[in-house]
Formats: structure tokens, sequence, C-alpha cells
């Protein structure tokens, strides 16, 4: 079994870390905050410091920190410092890893900004020497973890045949639709995603204001136009 690395403890993170390691993979957690690593220990899972990291010994790292929006603007330098470290990580690593975006960001980030920092920092070639791939998360906070382990949906967006193989031999137990795609197309479907159900929600919340005029149940209006969605 394959050896994974999860950066970014938080929500996503941890469901994908926890999920993944129900297949029987061994997982790592790296994140900054100490109260997140101390409560991973305690769970007996393996969480450490990115300088604490033994490069050689993973072969899937997935990336899952936080790309904040400030004042209206997505803040990408948590993910871009942490790739300069993953570059690092790389030059060490001697077979074919494959690195995992899922942290939420921009159409074109990966190839235009994440792709040559890794090649930078690693003196390698993506596609040849290791892997790059965005894998955008579709999880509810709430039931993160319930999400995970029953996807609806699973992109894999790559730019080589050998880390699409990777990645969906690792998805396929999961179930659920299958998609592959470039890098490009994955960040772009995770967004429109995201503005599809903030459209639906600002939707279906005039709806029921017009049925409370109306003085008849929302749920049931609700309940049957969204099976047709």
């Amino acid at each position: 079994m394959l050896n994974i690395l999860i950066i970014g403890a938080g929500v996503v993170g941890q469901a994908t870390g926890k999920g993944l390691a129900k297949k029987g993979y061994k997982i790592g957690y790296v994140d900054i905050e100490p109260e997140k690593l101390a409560f991973l220990s305690k769970q007996g899972a393996l969480a450490m410091r990115a300088d604490q990291v033994n490069w050689q010994m993973w072969d899937i790292i997935m990336v899952a920190v936080p790309t904040p929006t400030i004042d209206g603007h997505i803040t990408l330098a948590p993910l871009t410092s942490v790739m300069t470290t993953i570059g690092a990580g790389l030059a060490m690593i001697s077979k074919f890893a494959v690195v995992v975006v899922r942290s939420t960001v921009p159409p074109t980030t990966t190839d235009q900004q994440l792709r040559p920092i890794l090649e930078e920092f690693s003196g390698k070639q993506a596609g040849i020497d290791f892997g790059i791939a965005v894998n955008p998360e579709f999880l509810r906070q709430r039931s993160s973890e319930q999400d995970f382990d029953r996807p609806w949906i699973t992109v894999l967006g790559v730019s080589d045949r050998l880390t699409g193989e990777i990645l969906a031999d690792i998805y396929t137990p999961f179930g659920g639709l299958t998609i592959q795609c470039t890098p490009t197309e994955a960040e772009m479907i995770k967004y429109v995603n995201n503005i599809y159900n903030a459209l639906k929600i600002s939707y279906f919340n005039e709806v029921h204001a017009i049925c409370e005029k109306l003085e008849i149940d929302s749920n049931v209006v609700s309940a049957v136009v969204a099976r047709s969605a």
C-alpha cells in the first residue's frame, strides 16, 4: 500500500486522511498548529511539523491548506509557501511521487504557479520525475468524513498517464463517478460547483419567501423541484 502524507490537517485534510486510512493506506499529517498535531497524536495518528518529515517514505503528498479570501481576493501565499517545502522534499525522493492539490484555487493556478515552484525547488520535471494533480474536494463541513467515504463524484485533474492511474487506483474502491480531466478543468469544476451551490441557496431562499406569503409549505415545493436538478 502507498504511504500518503496530508499537508493541512483541517476539516478537508482530516476527512481525507481518515477516509484513506480506512482503506489501509499509511497516513501522516503535517500542520503548523500545535493544537491540531496534539489532537491527532492523541488519536494515534502520525502528526508532525514540516521539518520533521522524512520525505523519502512518502508516495503521495496531498495538500489541503487553506486559500482564504481577503478583501475579495484569494490568498495563495500559504499554498505557494507549502509548495516550496514540498519541492525541496521532492529533491530527496528517488521514486515517482505524486503531489495532489486539494485546496481550492483559481483555474490555471496549478499549471502556471504551483508546478513551476515544485520544479524549481526540486530540480525535477513534472510528469516525468514526479506527478502533480488537482483533486478538488466536495465535502460538507458537518459531514466531511461521510462525504469522503461516499463521494458523489471524484475529479482527477492530471497531465500524465501514470499519475492518473495511481490516483484512480486509490479512489476506485470508494465508488461514485470518477472524472479525469486536465488540472485547469478540475480547478474550474470546483469553482463552478461552488457558485452553482450558492446560486441554488439564493434561489430557494426566494422560493421560501414566496411560499410564506402564499401560506404554503416551501419544503414540499423545494423537495420536488430539487429532484429535477
